[in-house]
């Protein structure tokens, strides 16, 4: 939506994305969402179980929102503020690390008989 968007209306919309994040505040209207139950079959018998949530959000709150946790993410990582299993997705971080651990902790439980 944001990359067809006539000149004047990018202006517009970065206009407000600055002054949210100067302001440090965002409109009333992005507080809230609506959850929508897609039915997962044909046949769903207005049944939750059986339907998948999910929520519209407005495209410039999103744009305004990856802003902001990726000039986050990058002074958490500059800074080293998040230690242990706390840096899992930050920039250059891994999954890989805490797996790592749960799954030696699983190997060593079943191994000794322990609770996990």
């Amino acid at each position: 939506m944001l990359k067809h968007m006539e000149t004047l209306m990018k202006s517009i919309t970065l206009k407000l994305a600055n002054l949210c994040l100067q302001v440090g505040d965002i409109p009333e209207k992005w507080k809230h969402a609506l959850l929508y139950p897609i039915p997962k079959t044909m046949d769903w018998e207005y049944s939750l179980i059986k339907t998948r949530p999910i929520i519209l959000l407005e495209t410039l709150r999103k744009v305004v929102v990856k802003i902001v946790t990726k000039r986050l993410s990058k002074v958490i990582a500059e800074r080293n503020i998040l230690k242990g299993g706390n840096h899992a997705r930050l920039p250059g971080g891994s999954t890989e690390a805490p797996l790592r651990i749960i799954n030696t902790c699983i190997e060593d439980a079943k191994k000794n008989n322990k609770e996990l």
